[in-house]
């Protein structure tokens, strides 16, 4: 049995996920609804700067099969990673910071 839990929104509900899925919830103590908060403002700057600091994801990838004989590595997969290696390099160097809720 998996001993963790993934912070979602309500956008996320699956009754096969519901065991593992840790959703807002108006009954959740103040700390951990500040925390519930806070993780999921952090995953949305980072899903807006994947989309808006590089534009490139807002283009379609229609029938991408890669560029090697095995087809095991399509572009769209490449530029994501890219991209997010990017930005966590970014972070890292503080060029860029996934802002709190809460400053």
């Amino acid at each position: 049995m998996n001993n963790f839990h993934i912070i979602a929104d309500d956008g996320y509900i699956s009754n096969e996920l519901l065991k593992v899925l840790s959703l807002r919830n108006e009954l959740d103590p103040r700390d951990l609804a500040y925390f519930k908060d806070r993780a999921l403002s952090r995953h949305e700057t980072f899903n807006g700067l994947t989309k808006n600091a590089y534009r490139i994801l807002t283009t379609n990838f229609r029938h991408d099969r890669g560029w090697n004989p095995l087809h095991k590595h399509p572009r769209h997969k490449a530029v994501v990673e890219a991209i997010c290696v990017t930005l966590q390099y970014e972070m890292d160097l503080g060029i860029k910071t996934l802002l709190d809720p809460y400053p």
